[in-house]
């Protein structure tokens, strides 16, 4: 489902955009294709099952708490 969200979304920012993104530059191009690139990789991949930063700092440094 993700996927699909993320690709409609990209097409409503081309759509939307078209007019400014025709004048832009190659470099604004370029930044703008790869950004859309990351995002649609991203889409692809099981984000809602990765371990967040609290995880890692837990492992990082959990021996430090003090448990009861």
């Amino acid at each position: 489902m993700p996927i699909i969200v993320m690709l409609i979304l990209i097409g409503i920012i081309i759509a939307v955009d078209w007019n400014l993104i025709k004048n832009a530059s190659k470099t604004e191009k370029a930044t703008l294709i790869f950004i859309f690139g990351v995002c649609a990789i991203l889409s692809f991949l099981p984000l809602e099952k990765m371990p967040g930063p609290t995880t890692l700092l837990n492992h990082l440094i959990g021996f430090l708490s003090v448990t009861s």
